[in-house]
């Protein structure tokens, strides 16, 4: 059975944010990686009101933005 790796496992906490946060800047897309259970590990930028009101509300598209 294949290993499932952690991708704090592969870069430092502080570059993942630091590399979330520039993508953020020159996007102002927001950002964010789960590890393998669905827990954000971390973010940048603000939460969409449409994410975090309709779809992150409703159970299925809550398990689908997973």
């Amino acid at each position: 059975m294949e290993k499932r790796v952690n991708l704090l496992e592969l870069i430092d906490h502080r570059q993942l944010q630091d590399m979330q946060q520039h993508i953020f800047e020159i996007t102002g897309f927001p950002n964010g990686c789960m590890d393998n259970y669905g827990k954000l590990i971390s973010f940048a930028g603000n939460t969409e009101p449409l994410c975090m009101e309709m779809i992150r509300k409703s159970p299925l598209g809550a398990e689908r933005c997973k």
